[in-house]
């Protein structure tokens, strides 16, 4: 057993009235800065499997010349890795939440 520490610094506060496309239903906070530290324990096997997902994640990045060959890296290295395919991962997320969906156009007709 481990633990996970998350903190976040020098974030400016948030804006004093609820962003443009704030969930309903959720109390907006107000002007306050998204500062502060987490610490989550974690097992073993469950950091195993993170490491596991972080270096199939990396697999193109880690096949260098010649292709198929390859590289080694330390272990810290796939955990910083995790970390980055993490927030990748918001980042598409949030792409998504604030992308309007495309609508399909009218078909034509044929007579």
């Amino acid at each position: 057993m481990g633990t996970v520490t998350i903190t976040t610094a020098g974030f400016a506060a948030t804006p004093a009235s609820a962003p443009a496309q704030w969930p309903p239903g959720v109390v907006y906070p107000g002007a306050v800065a998204p500062n502060g530290t987490r610490v989550v324990n974690m097992s073993d096997a469950d950091m195993v499997r993170i490491l596991t997902w972080s270096a199939a994640a990396r697999i193109p990045q880690y096949q260098g010349p010649p292709v198929g060959q390859p590289t080694v890296e330390t272990m810290a290295q796939i955990l910083v890795a995790s970390v980055q395919h993490l927030l990748d991962g918001w980042n598409q997320a949030i792409i998504n939440y604030f992308t309007t969906p495309a609508v399909p156009g009218t078909p034509p007709t044929y007579s």
